[in-house]
């Protein structure tokens, strides 16, 4: 079984430009709600079906751990699929040192940024890099990719300024 362990973060203070690195804008669409998530996302000539299990409880706060496949799918496939969800988010997705994949989300989550750093097992929390602030959400379901398409963003959530993005 293909386990997945991160910690996600809400991010509340970036520097004024970030660094240089890969990014790929997203659109994941859902085609179920709840448990299991089974995703479609679409990354320009890119495109992948993901089926994930219930988040495994973490002990004294540590990681997310939960049950992830993924398949590649025809792009074409994925624009039908996605036609066919009744919810999804966009968001430019950036990799940064450190292991940080950045996702500064748009449209109806325009504002939102969420940083997440997967690992083998837990350990200690990560620190921010320099310039940054973050908050640690890895157990708020609110925050889950799933509960902001279907549900919108959480009440109190906290705005970032979002950075200008190097070409």
């Amino acid at each position: 079984m293909a386990l997945e362990v991160e910690w996600r973060f809400l991010v509340t203070r970036l520097p004024e430009t970030l660094p240089a690195g890969r990014r790929m804008h997203l659109v994941q669409g859902y085609l179920t709600r709840g448990t299991p998530a089974v995703r479609v996302r679409l990354a320009g000539d890119e495109a992948w079906l993901s089926v994930k299990g219930a988040a495994l409880p973490a002990p004294d706060g540590g990681p997310v751990a939960r049950p992830e496949f993924e398949y590649r799918v025809p792009p074409a496939d994925a624009e039908a699929m996605l036609a066919l969800c009744p919810a999804r988010v966009e968001k430019t997705r950036l990799w940064l040192p450190g292991g940080i994949e950045l996702d500064i989300f748009e449209g109806a989550h325009a504002g939102l940024v969420l940083a997440e750093i997967e690992v083998d097992e837990a350990g200690p929390t990560p620190c921010p890099p320099e310039g940054w602030e973050w908050r640690d959400i890895s157990g708020d379901g609110r925050y889950s990719n799933q509960a902001l398409a279907f549900d919108g963003l959480p009440t109190g959530w906290t705005r970032a300024l979002t950075p200008k993005l190097r070409p």
